[in-house]
Order: C-alpha cells, then sequence, then structure tokens
C-alpha cells in the first residue's frame, strides 16, 4: 500500500510539472522498494523534463530490466532517443513497444518520425497509416502523415491528411502554412502536367515526357491515369529501369500488389 502511495505522488507531482520533487519521491520510493519498474519509468520521465537525458535513458533502462513486456517503458525510452536525434535507436524501440502493444497509437506515430527523420519516407506514411487505423481521432498522426506525403510531392494526399487534422482541431495553427504549402504545389503540378501534355501532342513519341507526366499524375494521386503514361513511356523506351519502378510504386497505391512486384522485379533486372 505504501508503495502504491508513492507511485501515485510520483505521477501527480509529474502532471502538475514539479519535476524536482517528482524526483525526491522517485529516490524515497526506491529505497521502499528497489525493484519497482515504475518508479525507475517515473523517474526517468522526471529526469527528462529536468534535461537530464543521459540519466533519463539509465533510469529506463533500468525500468526496461525490471519489466521487459511494458510497452509504455520502451515508448518513453524511444521519445526520448528521439529527442536525443539517436533515431536508428529510437526506431528500434519503437518496434519493441509495438511489438508489445500493437495497437499502441503512439508508438506507430513515433515510428513513424523516426522513419520519417532516416529518410525511408514511403514506411513513415505506412507507420502513419496504422497509428490512424488504431486511433482514428489522432490529430499528430494525420499531421505528420501529410508531412511526410508533402515531402514526396504526393501532394493531393497530403491536403486530404491536412484538412482530415484541421477538422479534428480547428485550431491546428501549425497546419495552415503546410497546407497553403501543398496547395502551391498542387497548383504547380497542374501547370506542369498541361505542359507535358503538350509536349506530347507536339511529339508523342517523347518517352520522357510520357514518363514526367506519369509521376505529376501520381503526385496528384491519379494512379490509373499515372500508370496508362507509364505503359506507354515503357512502350516507347522499354530499357528504362526507373519508368518500372515508379510502374511499381502506382500499382502498390492501387493495392495491386502482384503487378507491383513484377514491375520492382523488372526494374531490378533493366537495371545497367
Amino acid at each position: 500500500m505504501r508503495s502504491k502511495q508513492w507511485l501515485n505522488e510520483e505521477a501527480t507531482l509529474d502532471g502538475l510539472g514539479r519535476y524536482e520533487e517528482a524526483l525526491a519521491v522517485c529516490e524515497q520510493a526506491m529505497h521502499l522498494d528497489p525493484n519497482n519498474a515504475i518508479t525507475y519509468l517515473n523517474k526517468g520521465n522526471a529526469l527528462k523534463y529536468l534535461s537530464r537525458y543521459e540519466e533519463a535513458l539509465a533510469s529506463y533502462e533500468r525500468a526496461i530490466t525490471l519489466d521487459a513486456d511494458n510497452a509504455t517503458i520502451h515508448l518513453n525510452k524511444a521519445q526520448l532517443l528521439c529527442d536525443l536525434n539517436r533515431y536508428q535507436e529510437a526506431l528500434a524501440a519503437y518496434e519493441q513497444a509495438i511489438a508489445l502493444d500493437p495497437g499502441n497509437s503512439s508508438a506507430w506515430c513515433g515510428k513513424g518520425d523516426a522513419l520519417h527523420i532516416l529518410g525511408r519516407g514511403e514506411e513513415a506514411i505506412t507507420a502513419y497509416e496504422q497509428a490512424i487505423e488504431r486511433n482514428p481521432r489522432s490529430v499528430l498522426a494525420f499531421l505528420h502523415k501529410s508531412n511526410a506525403l508533402r515531402t514526396r510531392m504526393r501532394y493531393q494526399e497530403a491536403l486530404t491528411a491536412y484538412e482530415q487534422a484541421m477538422r479534428l482541431d480547428p485550431d491546428l495553427a501549425s497546419a495552415y502554412p503546410n497546407r497553403s504549402e501543398v496547395l502551391r504545389g498542387l497548383i504547380h503540378d497542374e501547370e506542369t502536367l498541361a505542359s507535358y501534355e503538350q509536349a506530347i501532342a507536339l511529339d508523342s513519341g517523347n518517352s520522357v515526357a510520357h514518363f514526367n507526366k506519369g509521376d505529376i499524375l501520381r503526385n496528384l494521386a491519379h494512379y490509373e491515369e499515372a500508370l496508362d503514361s507509364y505503359e506507354e513511356a515503357i512502350r516507347l523506351d522499354p530499357q528504362n529501369a526507373t519508368v518500372y519502378l515508379h510502374k511499381g510504386d502506382a500499382l502498390k497505391s492501387l493495392n495491386r500488389y502482384e503487378e507491383a512486384l513484377a514491375a520492382y522485379e523488372s526494374n531490378i533486372m533493366k537495371r545497367p
């Protein structure tokens, strides 16, 4: 009972932002029960907010030693590793949290953040989608997904995700500048598409124009039309390995996975 009282006090002080006091309570609780993983978790949280990051990480590690099956501890460790720019380690910790608690939306969203920063954009988008599937009201997951889509110039999908985030939180000021960038990207893509169509009208045998038109259509989430453009580019230049790669991406977006796999295999075979 006494141990539970200490835990309640730790959590309350943490919640009030009184981290020095929370840390002191944790130290007292450890004398009473030196093998309580939650006390080490709470200590790590207090140390983190006091900017004592390496000590916080050591406290999380100790908590994991005492209770390796606690997903929350792995999640907090992962978030701290992200704060320390140790993204590969953070990714491993997020994956461990997910393995223990596959329904944890925050862990999926954090995994997406780590993947995005590591340059693994498509995997990041998939992780954000998993977060949204588990919590369809996660503003953060929609916002981060939209940012990842924007950086990959998938503007129409990015706009949809931004608007969903803003529907969930109309006061989300951070979404509006990014939404404006997406709208500018969409306008640019529409103009670029018209330019490629004009080039094709003048020279229908221009494989590069068909390929680039396909990319613009894919950015606009017009996957069937993009696929038609890639097919024409392949007909005109069947040795262009990159077209097969982008064709595979379009097929994947249409959930035509077997065909996508065949396109990716063609990309590998056509590489010099």
